[in-house]
């Protein structure tokens, strides 16, 4: 009966000593060099739903993009730049201040699910 517990002892303290998913991911993406991600997203908004796909750039916090067939947005340091490619229009915006960021609402998304799935979340690498 011993050995059972020694087992499951071991066992569970190899798994809490897991480091955090959600920390391990922004570890991940604030390496140097930036990070390239083929993404695929869907908005729905009014009642109409918006899907996309595209190559997200993330170079740090405060300075990414998304890159689809056609649009471009960018992000750098609270200027937001939209380009609607079909239309050949260009916006260029700024963040509103306390408004959230696209990096913190997906990282808040992230460690929502990861809070209960800790194997089936980003490692880190």
């Amino acid at each position: 009966m011993n050995r059972i517990g020694f087992l499951f002892g071991l066992t569970v303290s190899i798994l809490l000593a897991q480091s955090d998913p959600y920390q391990a991911f922004l570890a991940y993406m604030n390496e140097p060099g930036g990070k390239i991600m083929e993404i695929e997203f869907s908005q729905e908004q009014y009642g109409e739903r918006y899907e996309s796909s595209g190559t997200f750039f993330y170079f740090g916090e405060k300075q990414y993009m998304f890159d689809a067939a056609d649009q471009r947005i960018s992000y750098n340091n609270g200027i937001i730049t939209t380009i609607n490619k079909s239309q050949k229009q260009v916006i260029h915006d700024q963040a509103v201040p306390g408004e959230e960021s696209l990096s913190k609402r997906a990282n808040q998304s992230l460690k929502k699910e990861c809070s209960g799935f800790r194997s089936h979340c980003w490692s880190g690498r």
